[in-house]
């Protein structure tokens, strides 16, 4: 630089593109930085939020209950016939276990109509639920284990019995 200004030679420097303001130029070169941080922001606040939010599809959507909000019953509950069916089996069995116990050696030599594949004790169908009731029915009133098979099969025909005796 020296020699040029020794010899004469006028330097000046004067920035290439006039039309941009030094301010946006600045605010150009850090908008990338600047987004970044941004969005790093964005998600640090919807992790700690409870609300689910991006990032949240792993959180549970659980609520608290309280007394005021709401009760479930035992009305409200699926399966409730079946539930029901269930407890008067029990209570049936223990008022007289010798009668139930027979009553489930006939169901299980019983094919179901329905299921087919399936012994009526195996079964939930309605048609196996009142066939056992019709057998259990049938031992209260004095009846034998070959002559409930007998009017099974008078009603129903052979193929009722799944092991039939010839």
């Amino acid at each position: 630089m020296d020699k040029l200004n020794e010899s004469g030679v006028k330097i000046t420097a004067e920035p290439s593109d006039k039309s941009m303001h030094p301010f946006l130029s600045i605010l150009l070169s850090w908008f990338p930085k600047l987004l970044l941080i941004g969005v790093w922001i964005f998600f640090m606040r919807q992790m700690q939020g409870g609300n689910g939010g991006a990032m949240g599809f792993g959180r549970s959507k659980a609520k608290m209950m309280n007394e005021l909000k709401g009760k479930v019953t035992f009305n409200n509950v699926a399966g409730i016939e079946e539930a029901k069916e269930e407890v008067e089996e029990v209570v049936e069995f223990l008022k007289d276990p010798k009668q139930e116990l027979r009553a489930r050696d006939i169901s299980k030599n019983v094919r179901c109509l329905i299921c087919q594949g399936q012994t009526i004790d195996d079964s939930n169908s309605d048609f196996a639920i009142n066939l056992k009731n019709l057998i259990k029915q049938k031992l209260k009133e004095g009846l034998e284990e070959e002559q409930i098979y007998e009017f099974l099969i008078s009603k129903y025909g052979d193929w009722i019995i799944l092991k039939p005796k010839f």
